[in-house]
C-alpha cells in the first residue's frame, strides 16, 4: 500500500470499538528494507496515544488486542507513515518491499478490501491534483467537475456494495462526514442510509450514529438525544423519563465558568417560576472536579434545579452526543423530546418559557 494512500482516504470524497465481540488478540511481525535501528509507533487512528516499538536489525514485533479491524497510523522516527488495518490473529507487514514506500500486511481482509477502493480511486485523485496546475477555462472546469463526479460514485459504488467489508465502509463513511467542510445533517444521515447493518454496529458505524445525533441536537425540530448520568446521590438521571410529561431545559455549564454561574440568576427565576407548570431545568456539569461541583451544587438557594454530573473521558454527553464548543450552552426540549430552542441566555430564558408555560 502506498504511503500517500493515508492522504487519498482522508481527501477521497470531499463533497461531502466492538461488533459484541470479545477483543482477539494480534501480533504483527515485520520488517522495514533499508532501516536497522530505529523507532516506531502504532496508534489507533482518532487516538493521542498509541504503542512506541524498537526496531532492532529492520525487525520488530507489535502486540495487542482488538475487537474489530482498527485503522492503525504506523509512524517511525523517519516521517515514513501509513494507514493499517489490523483484526486479530498473526500479520506479517514488509515495509520498503519492493520500493521504500510500499506497505504489505498479510491476514487482513479489511486491509484488502480497502486497498481495491484504493487502487479504483487514486488514479481519479491524481487527475483532480493534475487540473490544480491547470489554468481555469470552460473545458477544464467541466472536467474537473465530471471528475468529482467520478470520484463520488467510486465512493458509492463501494459503500453500496454489500460485499464491501462492513468496517472499511463505516470507516470510510466516518471520514467523509469528519473532512467535509460544512456537510449538514440531511447530507450525514443520506450518507449513514447507505450503510449495512453490520457496518453501523462497527465502532465507525457507532460513531456515525454520535455525530448525527450531536448533530441533532442543534437542530430545531429534532428528538434530543438520550443520555444517562447521575446526581450528587449517585442516582441515575435519564434524559427520557421526562418524555411526555415536563418541558427540559439541559444546561451545560462548569463552576470555574463565570458566564454560566452569571446566568444562574436567570435560571433560579425561571425554576421558581416555572417548575411548577411541567419544567424541569437540568444542570448537566462538565467539571473535571467532581468535588467542586458537589460543593457548589449543594447551596440549594443558589442552584435549586435538579443536577447531574458528566464526567470527563471518552464517553461525555457533551463530546459525544451534543455540540458543546463553549459553556454555557443550553437546549430546551418539548414534551415530545424534540429540541425547540437552544442557547437561551439571560431575559430570553423567561421570555421563551412564558409563550410555552403561560
Amino acid at each position: 500500500m502506498k504511503n500517500f494512500i493515508v492522504a487519498a482516504i482522508i481527501c477521497a470524497t470531499p463533497f461531502t470499538k466492538s461488533l459484541a465481540q470479545k477483543a482477539k488478540t494480534f501480533t504483527i511481525n515485520g520488517t522495514i528494507a533499508n532501516v536497522q535501528n530505529t523507532t516506531i509507533s502504532f496508534t489507533p487512528l482518532g487516538e493521542k496515544v498509541g504503542d512506541t516499538i524498537k526496531v532492532k536489525n529492520g525487525s520488530f514485533t507489535f502486540k495487542g488486542s482488538v475487537k474489530e479491524p482498527t485503522a492503525y497510523v504506523f509512524l517511525s522516527t523517519e516521517g515514513l507513515t501509513n494507514l493499517i488495518f489490523v483484526e486479530g490473529g498473526n500479520h506479517t507487514l514488509e515495509i520498503g518491499k519492493p520500493s521504500s514506500n510500499e506497505f504489505v500486511i498479510s491476514n487482513s481482509p479489511a486491509q484488502d478490501d480497502i486497498n481495491k477502493f484504493i487502487n479504483n480511486i487514486n488514479p481519479l485523485i491524481q487527475k483532480r491534483a493534475s487540473f490544480a496546475a491547470m489554468q481555469a477555462n470552460d473545458s477544464i472546469n467541466l472536467a474537473r467537475q465530471q471528475n468529482e463526479v467520478d470520484i463520488q460514485n467510486v465512493y458509492n459504488s463501494y459503500i453500496r456494495n454489500p460485499k464491501s467489508n462492513p468496517v472499511t465502509t463505516a470507516f470510510l463513511t466516518l471520514n467523509n462526514i469528519q473532512n467535509t467542510q460544512g456537510m449538514g445533517l440531511p447530507q450525514m444521515e443520506a450518507l449513514a442510509t447507505n450503510l449495512s447493518t453490520a457496518a453501523k454496529a462497527t465502532n465507525y458505524g457507532k460513531k456515525i450514529a454520535q455525530i448525527i445525533g450531536r448533530h441533532s441536537a442543534d437542530e430545531m425540530g429534532k428528538v434530543a438525544p438520550d443520555f444517562t448520568l447521575l446526581d450528587s446521590a449517585g442516582k441515575p438521571i435519564t434524559l427520557s423519563q421526562f418524555k411526555g410529561k415536563k418541558y427540559v431545559l439541559v444546561d451545560f455549564w462548569a463552576t470555574w465558568c463565570g458566564p454560566c454561574r452569571g446566568e444562574f440568576p436567570h435560571l433560579k427565576a425561571a425554576y421558581e417560576k416555572y417548575s411548577s407548570k411541567d419544567l424541569v431545568i437540568l444542570g448537566v456539569s462538565i467539571d473535571a472536579d467532581k468535588k467542586k461541583w458537589q460543593t457548589m451544587i449543594g447551596q440549594k438557594d443558589y442552584c435549586p434545579w435538579l443536577h447531574v454530573y458528566d464526567p470527563p473521558g471518552a464517553n461525555q454527553v457533551a463530546n459525544t452526543l451534543y455540540t458543546v464548543p463553549s459553556i454555557p450552552r443550553n437546549f430546551l426540549i418539548d414534551k415530545n423530546g424534540v429540541v425547540i430552542a437552544k442557547n437561551l441566555r439571560g431575559a430570553a430564558i423567561d421570555a421563551q418559557l412564558e409563550k410555552l408555560l403561560k
